[in-house]
């Protein structure tokens, strides 16, 4: 799995299916399950899936200059009724 930064510092493991087509998930602002992780990408014993969204704008995704891929915590809103 591939390693991304998270925004508030530390890294993640992110799905195979997200690091590929990281427009589509960006855009959309779709969030997935990521693995909080060390630098090396080892899981961190006792820790648990997190939902995240990818944030393309961090680390230049829609330009020539892409990055390591950065990701944040997704924020639940709930819907008014």
């Amino acid at each position: 799995m591939p390693i991304a930064r998270r925004k508030n510092g530390g890294f993640a493991l992110v799905p195979e299916r997200v690091s590929a087509d990281q427009k589509h998930w960006d855009t959309c602002r779709k969030p997935f399950s990521a693995v909080p992780c060390d630098a090396l990408g080892k899981p961190i014993p006792g820790a648990k899936a997190v939902m995240m969204v990818l944030r393309g704008d961090l680390y230049g995704l829609h330009t020539t200059g892409t990055g390591d891929m950065v990701v944040a915590q997704h924020r639940y809103e709930r819907k008014k009724v």
